[in-house]
């Protein structure tokens, strides 16, 4: 059996649609992970500044029970930063 060149050149022209369309759709996916993550980023710049509106407006009650707004203690704070802000660190910096 044999392939003639009108179907080779079909062919072809399917595989550069389809080309185009897959690289079309990448282009695409790549632009919404930009925004997400921008989004993302914003999110736990918000988380952030809210919790420091939160030691701002508490700090009696953190001198009083020992904890943070994080939850964290204040002996926690010696030993390092707490995981839920190396989480939001982490997430705001990738």
């Amino acid at each position: 059996m044999t392939i003639s060149i009108e179907q080779l050149n079909k062919r072809k022209t399917q595989l550069a649609e389809d080309f185009n369309t897959v690289s079309k759709r990448i282009e695409d996916s790549e632009k919404e992970l930009v925004t997400l993550r921008n989004n993302r980023n914003a999110l736990a710049g918000a988380l952030q500044q809210v919790n420091l509106f939160l030691q701002e407006e508490q700090p009696a009650e953190t001198a009083a029970t020992g904890k943070t707004n994080s939850g964290s203690s204040k002996a926690d704070k010696e030993k390092g930063m707490p995981a839920a802000k190396q989480e939001a660190l982490n997430i705001a910096t990738s």
